[in-house]
């Protein structure tokens, strides 16, 4: 009855529990947790990610790739990567409910953050974010892990004359806006 090997299944973890023996009735708490990061190099079958330049020998990944992986470490310091789990889904879509830190509503379907967010690409969505195009990644749990940029752009303008710039010599065109 001893929970404290517990305090570390956290949303996005996945929690394996092993009996060692039935007679004693003891068991081994494995947390496993999922990182996103983006695929900066890809060179001689061995990819770096965004995450500390962290490598890991395996192919099938372009660079700009958002994969999800797991890492362990010794020291809390230095880490390595154990597994590449694949490549992130992308969701994009319009937020129709933002509640801070917590949720996205994009659709029909509510969102919620992994634990292990990561912020490198882009803080959480907020109020601002209502009724725009947002795009994120999921972990394999559905969880949101990493912000996107949304292909929609709000930059426009106002083209309010075009002729030509230059009268005399070459003919130059442009555009008044």
């Amino acid at each position: 009855n001893d929970s404290k090997d517990l305090n570390g299944t956290v949303r996005g973890a996945t929690t394996y529990v092993y009996l060692n023996d039935a007679g004693t009735g003891t068991v081994t708490v494995c947390i496993v947790n999922t990182y996103a990061a983006e695929v900066t190099k890809v060179e001689d079958g061995t990819i770096t990610l965004s995450d500390a330049d962290l490598e890991f020998d395996v192919e099938g990944y372009d660079e700009e790739d958002v994969v999800l992986f797991t890492k362990s470490t010794n020291d809390g310091v230095n880490y390595s990567v154990e597994s590449i789990l694949g490549v992130a889904e992308r969701v994009e879509g319009e937020a129709t409910t933002v509640r801070v830190e917590d949720r996205v509503v994009v659709g029909d379907t509510t969102y919620r953050y992994s634990y292990r967010f990561n912020d490198e690409k882009g803080d959480m969505l907020g109020l601002e974010n209502v009724d725009q195009t947002v795009a994120f990644y999921l972990d394999k749990q559905g969880n949101i892990i990493m912000i996107d940029d949304a292909v929609e752009s709000n930059d426009f303008a106002y083209v309010y004359s075009i002729g030509m710039l230059n009268q005399y010599g070459d003919q130059v065109y442009g555009a008044k806006l």
